[in-house]
């Protein structure tokens, strides 16, 4: 049995939460409250309440992960945030409003432009289906591949019908339809796109093909079609399926045979007017401004964690404009250091007072010692759960480090250990910020990134709370 990594327990946490709600109103549906959402558009109570309960769960988890979800933020733009959960929380509503049970939920994570976590789960049937980049695709705790059929007319295919108000839509998906019908064994139209798309990842259908879906009915189940083994591309050329929602799946026999029948040859293609210089000259500013360290070494335990791939992190003790680049799948907290206007009450006279100098810097470890070793090792021992280090301390490690005669030419290794009283998760969370923070004293003081050796470890078995710098000559 493949264990889950912590991304995908949080996103089975929210849809099994939000699966309740959703089979409770489904017994007392015609109950419902509905409204238009447009022509032929419908959204329910249900719908509203399922993802409530899955932006609760997720946002507890996660605060820095923003949302895009189908009721509440769906104007969100995926390409303003680098991290962001894609969530339908009723996928099939008018399945759904009609008393048929054949609707799902579906969540997401994108990094970046790329879906690195997605599920499905039919609250129903209790079926689960998800994937995580490289792990592979799974319903529930059973490994799943797409189909072996090699011809199309022996397939099985799945498709949705344009409604009401795409009429424009309406000709050239009877062509397609004509197609595939010629050549095909059957098709079938359930109206659940992310189910659709699960069932070929399982093998259940053996293709599926749609036009103007959007980014949350198909960001989970492309995921998982891929990790099945499966092909997932773009119907017209020049497009990305995940912002034109004009998709086709499918195992890789069937590919150039279905794509054949359901493309348009020599069609008009309206060519948009990209800002790619713009976009290339933002991206060049940004790498040659910010402070790129190569990938550090974590723990093993924490490799499973796919939250965070390409993180940026700030660094409470270098300038706010100052970024530490770590080319790792790692999840850890982005800390910012805020110049503002502050208001506080002094210690001694209790009265109020406005401090704008400077910046607000919170929680702060506390250094129980800072233990010489040897010449040639520190160790640093914390008395509290945080890794933000006080001036005076950072100032200890800086002494330490330029007695180092030859620092160019040597080799630091950083060892971070922690324990805390809560998750496993959190005490690495907790190692790898301390880890980070000292690695990046070491490289303002002239250690070049390729010099340095990072280790972090965190888990209920850690005895101690401590980070340990051992210097090596090359």
């Amino acid at each position: 049995m493949t264990l889950k990594t912590p991304i995908i327990n949080i996103m089975t946490k929210a849809a099994y939460k939000a699966g309740n709600i959703l089979i409770k109103d489904f017994r007392e549906v015609e109950n419902l409250q509905v409204s238009k959402k447009g022509i032929g558009d419908f959204v329910t109570s249900a719908d509203l309440n399922s993802e409530n309960t899955i932006i609760k769960v997720l946002q507890k988890a996660y605060p820095e992960i923003k949302i895009l979800s189908e009721e509440t933020s769906s104007d969100i733009k995926l390409d303003k945030y680098e991290k962001k959960w894609i969530v339908d929380p009723l996928d099939g509503t008018f399945n759904f409003l009609h008393g048929l049970p054949h609707f799902a939920i579906s969540i997401a994570l994108m990094i970046k432009e790329e879906i690195f976590s997605g599920i499905i789960y039919d609250p129903i049937k209790d079926e689960l289906f998800w994937a995580e980049k490289g792990v592979g695709a799974f319903l529930n705790d059973k490994r799943i591949r797409v189909s072996g059929r090699n011809q199309l007319k022996d397939a099985l295919v799945s498709t949705g019908i344009p409604r009401i108000g795409m009429e424009n839509a309406h000709k050239n998906y009877l062509r397609n339809l004509e197609n595939v019908m010629k050549n095909s064994s059957g098709i079938r139209r359930y109206g659940a796109a992310a189910l659709d798309l699960a069932y070929v990842a399982a093998g259940r259908y053996d293709a599926f093909w749609e036009f103007n879906l959007k980014t949350w009915d198909i960001a989970a189940g492309s995921l998982i079609v891929k990790e099945a083994g499966g092909y997932v591309g773009n119907i017209n050329k020049n497009e990305n399926y995940l912002y034109t929602g004009n998709i086709y799946a499918c195992n890789n026999y069937l590919n150039d045979e279905l794509k054949s029948k359901i493309i348009k040859k020599n069609m008009k293609i309206i060519i948009k007017k990209f800002k790619e210089i713009l976009f290339i000259s933002i991206c060049i500013f940004i790498h040659n401004t910010i402070l790129a360290i190569e990938p550090v070494e974590i723990g093993k335990p924490y490799q499973k964690d796919v939250e965070i791939n390409l993180s940026i992190i700030e660094n409470l003790n270098q300038s706010s404009k100052e970024k530490i680049k770590i080319d790792k799948d790692i999840r850890t907290k982005i800390k910012k250091k805020v110049k503002e206007s502050v208001e506080i009450r002094t210690k001694n006279t209790g009265k109020k007072e406005i401090r704008t100098d400077g910046f607000i810097e919170k929680k702060f470890a506390r250094i129980g010692e800072i233990i010489e070793k040897a010449p040639d090792e520190i160790q640093i021992i914390f008395n509290s759960e945080t890794s933000n280090l006080r001036d005076e301390d950072a100032n200890k490690i800086r002494n330490f480090i330029n007695n180092q005669t030859d620092k160019k030419n040597s080799q630091f290794k950083i060892t971070s250990y922690a324990k805390t009283d809560k998750t496993a998760d959190i005490s690495r969370r907790l190692s790898l910020d301390r880890a980070i923070n000292i690695r990046s004293i070491l490289i303002k003081e002239g250690v070049p990134a390729k010099n340095l050796i990072v280790k972090s470890f965190g888990d209920v078995k850690n005895k101690e709370n401590k980070v340990i710098i051992k210097f090596e000559k090359k």
